[in-house]
């Protein structure tokens, strides 16, 4: 059922997990506006941004940043992961939206 979620405290979370998996050189900068909230599936989002952050740390094989950004703007809410890694090929980008594609071995990823 739907409830009121703190989404910060969601993104924080997850946030403070990934900071356990970084790699060496590996960055992880987060910035969360407290106290944004929505009306959604608790504990939902936070895994997912868990494997956002997860995806953007496996592309920084040698070292980089990663960036968490939550804000309000307007009457929404943005989450952002970026990382400053080599980006993706234009074959894999085709393919991005597609159910089940992966570049990651079998096993590996989500």
């Amino acid at each position: 059922t739907l409830t009121e979620v703190d989404l910060s405290d969601e993104i924080n979370a997850a946030v403070r997990i990934a900071r356990t998996q970084l790699g060496p050189r590996q960055v992880l900068a987060a910035t969360i506006a407290p106290n944004l909230r929505i009306h959604g599936l608790a504990r939902q989002l936070g895994p997912v941004t868990l494997s956002l952050i997860a995806n953007a740390l496996d592309a920084l094989r040698a070292g980089g940043a990663v960036t968490v950004t939550l804000a309000a703007r307007g009457d929404a809410i943005e989450l952002v992961v970026a990382d400053d890694g080599p980006g993706m090929a234009p074959d894999v980008v085709a393919r991005v939206f597609e159910p089940f594609f992966t570049t990651k071995a079998p096993g590996h990823g989500v």
